[in-house]
């Protein structure tokens, strides 16, 4: 059986960690991380070193493919609980001590809360969503802010990520340099990080 859209982007995701594995742990070695450290942020970035080696043009193609296939599981998911929200009672019968209302009302609601469901399609949402889990270790380890824009930028400096490794450059509107590249980094992957944590948090009565 042929692979789907989705499924082949996974399989791309995970080859193209494999094989920077040790580069990634090189690099936050590098950056004076303990080799536990070094390899647990490795690790974070399973799903975002392939968005790194990926042109841009390209991302944005995969974006919409992979969204529209994910959306499409995601409302079948959601019509699947909906039609046991109908048969809950015969749930509670086999089941009683379980409480099927809220949790299949949280089930919902986890699948209506999903990025794919409230964001519109861009050449770096996947990677954002990707970078989502470096940004929160981070966080954990207490790693002030300004050091983790600055090492996201080297990171992408590094994997020569679209114009990142580039000198600055000036467009019609402004001069890009690191500054402008960095605040960059800050808007479009560090504070939609820390937001989407603080949702989690709240969703799922995490602790900080």
């Amino acid at each position: 059986m042929p692979l789907s859209e989705k499924d082949k982007i996974v399989k791309a995701v995970e080859d193209a960690y494999l094989k920077n594995k040790d580069r990634l742990i090189k690099f936050f070695s590098d950056k004076g991380f303990n080799k536990s450290e070094s390899a647990n942020l490795a690790h974070t970035m399973r799903n975002a070193v392939y968005y790194l080696k990926t042109h841009e043009y390209d991302r944005h193609d995969l974006e919409i493919s992979l969204r529209n296939e994910i959306k499409e599981e995601l409302a079948s998911r959601k019509k699947e609980i909906v039609s046991l929200m109908d048969s809950k009672n015969l749930l509670k019968d086999i089941i009683p001590e379980m409480d099927w209302d809220a949790m299949l009302e949280f089930q919902i609601k986890l699948i209506d809360e999903h990025e794919f469901n409230k964001t519109r399609a861009g050449k770096n949402k996947s990677l954002q969503m990707a970078l989502e889990p470096l940004f929160w270790s981070f966080a954990r380890l207490k790693i002030g802010q300004s050091r983790q824009v600055n090492i996201v930028f080297d990171l992408f400096e590094d994997f020569n990520f679209d114009d990142y490794a580039r000198d600055d450059y000036h467009t019609p509107n402004q001069l890009l340099g690191k500054k402008e590249k960095k605040e960059r980094i800050r808007k479009q992957f560090q504070q939609p990080a820390m937001k989407s944590r603080q949702g989690y948090a709240v969703l799922f009565g995490w602790a900080d």
